[in-house]
């Protein structure tokens, strides 16, 4: 579907936001200049940038496809700003709310979402602006099929498991909100005679269908906000919704631990900069052409690795181990190399809306703190890649994660059981056996360290934030080591070096108890974006 280079890496369409040449001879922020599109001036016959990218790359090809995807792309963008002018949607109807800017050409304005952010205000009886749901596991509980339902806040940065659910929930659901609205009647829903006696009797393959209706169920009524008629009956669904997935109690603790931690207003500018744009493109994911798109890949990638688990061997031969490895990381390289073309598709075809929702007012702080035009392009791509590509892996990665792991945790197997036959070994040990000097030894054991690296690395989900943590570990390795060991005379202390970080970074790993490391470091490795990767 996508062009690239001889060795897989994405080439960008150069006509439409490009930011980096493929000689990486220019920087981001020169080539971003050369390439930024004219606001106003981009698009042609009424189409927006982002239509025109799945024009070229033959993912939509009749004109009547091609208006109504760019008619959803309005409709999505007025139901954002409107939810800006109300804080959040409430019980009564939207109030409509008109202050867009945007492409403009003869036909149609096409909003660029300058007022589509996120609020400080966190209140619970709202609905959520955006709910990213999947059905990933399913287990027998006595006689009855009981499903796993993973849930992403897309505002709050919030993943947890919801309450456990069995297919009468799934009905009850259904009947209370076909009450509120008859368009529930047009979302996928398996019939209950499949499920008529014992469950435990059903096939993987029908286990797998039934799951994948009503994960498309549940998304269907968490897009309503979206895509449904404006009235106060959308609202209660998304309600009815957040209360069957949990959200107010999960919530409730993320707001709670909010109120704690106190943050700079750059960096809370930062944080909801970084929302808006999460929220723009999951409101982009909600487009068909992507959600085939996606459906394809996923299938694709399953069904690969069916053929990789057919060609499992248990020896422990090294030649063999090595083969098998070889094609484990062969498919994580083909996966993170999708990944960066939608990157690049987004890019392409929405710079100018990312753009205009960083240049609004309410993040403008930003900038203040920013030494030059050139730093400010450098960061905003920084952050549009890390924004994006948390949705990315949201909507490819969580599909496959039982696959991945799958696949891992057999290549590595091995590597894992010696290591963690080390580990036990090692954990016994004091800071001194680490090679830790005295004056850098820490008298509470580095605990918030260890406890960033077992709870961030340990209990995320998506790798960019698995990878994420194990920086925010690092970076609290320095702060902790300066509150508890500060400068004589009210001197700053002196921070550590790479010889003096290394042994007490080592020491929080052994003591952080991460599941399958080994697995784990080649995941991030071969899966991650590389400009997260160094340093």
């Amino acid at each position: 579907t996508f062009p690239s280079t001889d060795n897989g890496t994405p080439i960008r369409n150069r006509n439409a936001g490009n930011m980096m040449h493929q000689n990486g001879n220019e920087s981001p922020a020169s080539s971003r200049k050369s390439q930024t599109p004219t606001r106003g001036k981009s698009t042609s016959c009424g189409m927006h940038p982002l239509i025109r990218s799945f024009v070229k790359k033959g993912l939509s090809r009749s004109k009547k496809e091609q208006t109504k995807l760019s008619n959803d792309l309005i409709r999505f963008t007025k139901r954002a700003s409107m939810w800006s002018a109300n804080s959040y949607l409430r019980t009564d109807h939207f109030k409509y709310y008109t202050g867009f800017i945007g492409y403009e050409s003869d036909k149609v304005v096409y909003p660029a979402l300058e007022k589509a952010y996120v609020r400080e205000s966190l209140d619970f009886g709202f609905v959520r602006q955006g709910l990213c749901v999947h059905i990933v596991n399913t287990f027998v509980d006595r006689d009855r099929l009981v499903f796993t339902i993973w849930v992403f806040d897309v505002e709050s940065g919030t993943e947890w498991y919801a309450p456990v659910r069995y297919f009468k929930d799934f009905e009850e659901l259904r009947i209370a909100t076909l009450a509120l609205s008859k368009s529930v009647e047009k979302l996928p829903f398996p019939s209950s005679m499949w499920l008529s006696g014992d469950e435990t009797n059903l096939s993987l393959s029908v286990k797998d269908g039934r799951s994948a209706q009503l994960e498309d169920f549940l998304r269907g009524l968490c897009n309503l906000v979206y895509t449904g008629e404006i009235g106060s009956s959308t609202s209660e669904i998304a309600l009815y919704v957040q209360t069957f997935l949990g959200c107010d109690n999960q919530l409730m603790s993320v707001h709670m631990r909010e109120q704690v931690i106190g943050m700079t207003g750059t960096d809370r500018s930062h944080q909801q900069l970084s929302q808006a744009i999460k929220l723009y493109t999951y409101r982009l994911f909600l487009l068909p052409t992507f959600k085939a798109l996606f459906k394809r890949f996923v299938n694709d990638v399953k069904r690969r690795a069916t053929l990789i688990d057919e060609r499992k061997t248990v020896t422990i031969q090294s030649a063999q181990s090595t083969i098998e490895k070889e094609k484990i990381i062969g498919e994580l390289v083909t996966i993170k190399h999708v990944f960066s073309n939608i990157w690049n598709l987004i890019i392409d075809g929405c710079l100018a809306d990312l753009d205009a929702i960083a240049n609004s007012q309410d993040f403008s702080i930003i900038g203040t703190n920013v030494s030059s035009p050139d730093e400010n392009l450098v960061y905003r791509e920084a952050l549009y890649r890390e924004s994006i590509r948390e949705q990315i892996e949201i909507h490819l990665y969580v599909p496959l994660r039982s696959t991945v792991s799958r696949l891992l945790v057999h290549g590595w197997r091995y590597d894992d059981k010696i290591f963690a036959y080390k580990v036990q070994a090692l954990r016994r040990e004091s800071q001194s056996f680490f090679k830790i000097s005295l004056k850098n030894q820490s008298p509470s054991a580095w605990a918030s360290v260890v406890h960033i690296l077992s709870s961030g690395v340990g209990r995320s989900t998506l790798p960019c934030n698995k990878l994420k943590a194990i920086v925010n570990a690092s970076k609290e390795i320095g702060r902790l080591s300066s509150q508890e060991h500060p400068g004589s005379s009210g001197k700053k202390s002196i921070p550590l070096g790479a010889d003096d970080f290394l042994p007490i970074f080592i020491y929080c790993v052994i003591n952080a108890n991460i599941d399958r490391p080994c697995a784990l470091c080649a995941l991030l490795r071969n899966l991650c974006d590389e400009t997260q990767q160094i340093g």
